[in-house]
């Protein structure tokens, strides 16, 4: 069994954890970008000729950024909590299929191998995958999906500049990528 197998069986067996993680986050990321978008209109509200008009609108708006980061702050409790929750349910699963594939050897195996050895590799096996997945989370999926919840709030107002940035997204992506800066 290879490794690209190995953990996503490990997934499949804790997919709720698994979707449930990356729907909070998801959420999270594109709560955070309407913030951004929010803060930025109050600075708007003040260039009206009406004084009256621009101080309504001006309080809707902080009502309005006041709910977001209330909603920020309980969608981070649970993108935190399910997120702690699947990793410590994938880390026991791979752990314990690493003890299983470990134990199905004959015993030879064991007489020529030490014990503390084997249940070192098993963890060190385990914190590396845990490892990969928070550089997946943190490295990549952050910051592609920081960059499409834009380009989708700037398509909505405007659809060309959205697609002109989005294509000219691609190939600087890809290049930062392919030189590490």
């Amino acid at each position: 069994m290879n490794i690209t197998t190995f953990i996503l069986k490990n997934i499949k067996k804790s997919r709720y954890l698994f979707f449930a993680n990356i729907f909070y986050l998801m959420l999270n990321f594109t709560l955070s970008q309407i913030i951004i978008y929010t803060d930025t209109r109050i600075i708007g509200c003040f260039e009206m000729a009406d004084r009256s008009l621009a101080l309504h609108h001006a309080l809707y708006i902080i009502s309005a950024i006041l709910i977001l980061y209330t909603l920020q702050a309980i969608i981070g409790y649970y993108q935190r909590y399910y997120r702690t929750m699947f990793l410590e349910v994938f880390k026991s699963n791979i752990t314990i299929d690493l003890f299983t594939h470990t134990h199905k050897h004959s015993t030879q195996f064991f007489q020529e191998e030490m014990s503390g050895r084997l249940s070192g590799a098993i963890q060190n096996i385990s914190n590396s995958i845990n490892t990969l997945y928070h550089s997946l989370i943190f490295e990549l999926y952050r910051p592609i999906s920081h960059i499409f919840i834009s380009l989708f709030i700037i398509s909505t107002f405007s659809f060309k500049l959205g697609l002109f940035l989005l294509l000219m997204f691609i190939p600087i992506f890809f290049d930062t990528q392919k030189t590490g800066c």
